[in-house]
């Protein structure tokens, strides 16, 4: 998880707590040639930042566990941060 802190800034932490954010989203599954299925899912920090996730299964004799292969906040679109201003009247 450290080159995904170093990269993006999304610590272990939070990407455990987005991990199990309850309303956490699947949203896609895509397989890759060389390395087998991976998941895209987005989930919320415990103080709001959504934080999306690329993450697949990974195998062990102990069972399986989440494996991160990328994780990065999400910002909200230009059009969703803009404050929208109150049209002004026309004069007739």
């Amino acid at each position: 998880m450290q080159h995904i802190q170093r990269r993006h800034g999304v610590t272990a932490q939070q990407f455990e707590e987005a991990w199990d954010d309850p309303n956490r989203e699947e949203l896609a599954e895509e397989n890759d040639p060389d390395w087998g299925s991976y998941f895209r899912s987005i989930g919320s920090t415990s103080d709001g930042r959504l934080v999306g996730m690329v993450w697949r299964w990974q195998r062990h004799d102990e069972g399986g566990a989440v494996w991160p292969i990328t994780a990065y906040f999400v910002r909200p679109t230009r059009r969703a941060r803009r404050q929208r201003r109150p049209k002004p009247k026309r004069r007739t």
